[in-house]
Protein backbone atom coordinates (compact mmCIF):
# COMPACT_ATOMS: atom_id res chain seq x y z
CA UNK A 1 0.00 0.00 0.00
CA UNK A 2 1.33 3.45 -0.84
CA UNK A 3 1.67 6.16 1.80
CA UNK A 4 -1.08 8.21 0.14
CA UNK A 5 -3.52 5.27 0.21
CA UNK A 6 -2.65 4.41 3.83
CA UNK A 7 -3.12 8.05 4.84
CA UNK A 8 -6.48 8.23 3.04
CA UNK A 9 -7.70 5.03 4.71
CA UNK A 10 -6.57 6.19 8.17
CA UNK A 11 -8.41 9.50 7.74
CA UNK A 12 -11.57 7.65 6.64
CA UNK A 13 -11.38 5.18 9.54
CA UNK A 14 -10.94 8.07 11.97
CA UNK A 15 -13.81 10.10 10.43
CA UNK A 16 -11.44 12.96 9.55
CA UNK A 17 -11.23 13.79 13.26
CA UNK A 18 -8.42 13.95 15.78
CA UNK A 19 -8.58 10.75 17.78
CA UNK A 20 -7.19 12.49 20.85
CA UNK A 21 -9.30 15.66 21.12
CA UNK A 22 -11.94 15.40 18.38
CA UNK A 23 -10.87 18.44 16.31
CA UNK A 24 -11.60 18.45 12.58
CA UNK A 25 -9.10 21.00 11.27
CA UNK A 26 -5.40 20.80 10.34
CA UNK A 27 -5.14 17.02 10.55
CA UNK A 28 -1.99 14.91 10.39
CA UNK A 29 -1.65 11.15 10.15
CA UNK A 30 0.70 10.13 12.96
CA UNK A 31 2.97 7.07 13.06
CA UNK A 32 2.49 5.43 16.45
CA UNK A 33 5.83 3.67 16.08
CA UNK A 34 8.08 6.32 14.60
CA UNK A 35 9.85 5.49 11.36
CA UNK A 36 13.17 6.40 12.97
CA UNK A 37 12.53 3.92 15.82
CA UNK A 38 11.88 0.83 13.72
CA UNK A 39 8.57 2.02 12.33
CA UNK A 40 9.79 1.78 8.74
CA UNK A 41 8.48 -1.80 8.62
CA UNK A 42 5.06 -0.64 9.87
CA UNK A 43 4.94 2.84 8.31
CA UNK A 44 1.99 2.10 6.01
CA UNK A 45 0.17 -0.42 8.23
CA UNK A 46 -3.14 1.05 9.31
CA UNK A 47 -2.63 -0.21 12.85
CA UNK A 48 0.42 2.08 13.08
CA UNK A 49 -1.42 5.18 11.85
CA UNK A 50 -3.78 7.47 13.74
CA UNK A 51 -5.33 10.83 12.83
CA UNK A 52 -4.35 13.77 15.05
CA UNK A 53 -4.85 17.51 14.84
CA UNK A 54 -1.62 19.48 14.54
CA UNK A 55 -1.74 20.60 18.19
CA UNK A 56 -2.14 17.03 19.51
CA UNK A 57 0.49 15.74 17.08
CA UNK A 58 2.96 18.37 18.25
CA UNK A 59 2.16 17.57 21.89
CA UNK A 60 2.69 13.83 21.38
CA UNK A 61 5.99 14.43 19.59
CA UNK A 62 7.14 16.80 22.37
CA UNK A 63 6.02 14.52 25.23
CA UNK A 64 6.40 10.88 24.13
CA UNK A 65 6.48 9.62 27.73
CA UNK A 66 2.96 10.96 28.25
CA UNK A 67 1.78 9.54 24.91
CA UNK A 68 3.06 5.98 25.47
CA UNK A 69 0.53 4.92 28.17
CA UNK A 70 -2.29 6.02 25.85
CA UNK A 71 -0.94 4.12 22.83
CA UNK A 72 -0.03 7.16 20.72
CA UNK A 73 3.71 6.46 20.87
CA UNK A 74 5.04 2.90 20.65
CA UNK A 75 8.42 1.42 21.44
CA UNK A 76 10.38 -0.77 19.07
CA UNK A 77 9.16 -4.01 20.68
CA UNK A 78 5.45 -3.08 20.49
CA UNK A 79 3.30 -4.29 17.61
CA UNK A 80 0.78 -1.62 16.58
CA UNK A 81 -1.83 -4.29 15.77
CA UNK A 82 -1.78 -5.64 19.33
CA UNK A 83 -1.16 -2.42 21.29
CA UNK A 84 -4.32 -0.64 22.38
CA UNK A 85 -4.93 3.08 22.01
CA UNK A 86 -7.26 5.40 23.91
CA UNK A 87 -9.22 7.14 21.16
CA UNK A 88 -12.35 9.24 20.64
CA UNK A 89 -15.85 7.86 20.48
CA UNK A 90 -19.19 9.58 20.14
CA UNK A 91 -19.54 9.69 23.93
CA UNK A 92 -15.96 10.38 24.97
CA UNK A 93 -12.98 8.04 24.79
CA UNK A 94 -12.48 4.29 24.85
CA UNK A 95 -9.69 1.76 24.42
CA UNK A 96 -9.38 0.29 20.91
CA UNK A 97 -7.17 -1.85 18.74
CA UNK A 98 -6.48 -0.36 15.32
CA UNK A 99 -6.56 -3.12 12.71
CA UNK A 100 -4.56 -3.33 9.49
CA UNK A 101 -7.76 -3.85 7.47
CA UNK A 102 -8.92 -0.32 8.38
CA UNK A 103 -11.31 -1.31 11.14
CA UNK A 104 -11.15 -0.73 14.90
CA UNK A 105 -11.91 -3.26 17.63
CA UNK A 106 -13.54 -1.83 20.78
CA UNK A 107 -11.98 -3.17 23.97
CA UNK A 108 -13.49 -1.18 26.85
CA UNK A 109 -14.60 2.26 27.92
Amino acid sequence: MTWEEAKRQALLRDYHRCQRCGAHDVLDVHHRRARGMGGTQTKDRLSNLVTLCRACHDSIEAHPDLARPLGYRLDLDQDPATTEIKARTVNGTAWWLLNDDGSMTWLRA
